[in-house]
């Protein structure tokens, strides 16, 4: 950003992960292990070859549907606010610590910790609209934790 240009921006966005990202990963996951299982109890191909792999396709489809229904997180001007089935929490700006971008399974995460907690959000940076999130955070976020360096450019 400018030095000497002041940008102002109400704007509050809803994100949730990318199902063709998260689809994947969950399907591995699962078909990996339960193969070699059925593979080593001695399962007919058609087990191993047709119906696990279809079963698991649908499973995981579910799975992934639902994580990505269930989990998403809003970016405004007043800080971060992640939903789960279970809870709204709200991290203002303020309250970050620090922040660092780390990959796991091969998808992208930031790591963000705050001053009244313990622990640690792990926001997806593997949404729909990467770009809109990535602007987001480098608008409201505090300048000292480097946003615009730490997000990549897709």
């Amino acid at each position: 950003m400018n030095e000497g240009i002041i940008r102002i921006c109400l704007r509050r966005e809803d994100f949730r992960m990318s199902f063709t990202d998260v689809f994947p990963i969950v399907f591995t996951l699962t078909l990996v292990p339960l193969e070699l299982f059925f593979f080593f109890t001695g399962a007919p191909l058609f087990i191993l070859a047709g119906v696990i792999p279809v079963l698991l396709t649908v499973l995981s489809t579910l799975a992934g549907a639902l994580i990505c229904w269930a989990f998403h997180f809003e970016v405004g001007p007043n800080g971060l606010e992640w939903v789960t089935l279970l809870r709204t929490d709200h991290i203002p700006w303020t309250n970050v610590n620090t922040s660092r971008r780390v990959g796991f399974l091969g998808l992208d995460w930031l790591v963000i910790e705050t001053s009244d907690s313990h622990s640690k959000l792990w926001l997806p940076l593997f949404v729909r609209r990467y770009h809109l999130l990535r602007d987001l955070l480098v608008t409201f976020g505090d300048p000292r934790w480097n946003w615009d360096q730490q997000l990549p450019q897709r």
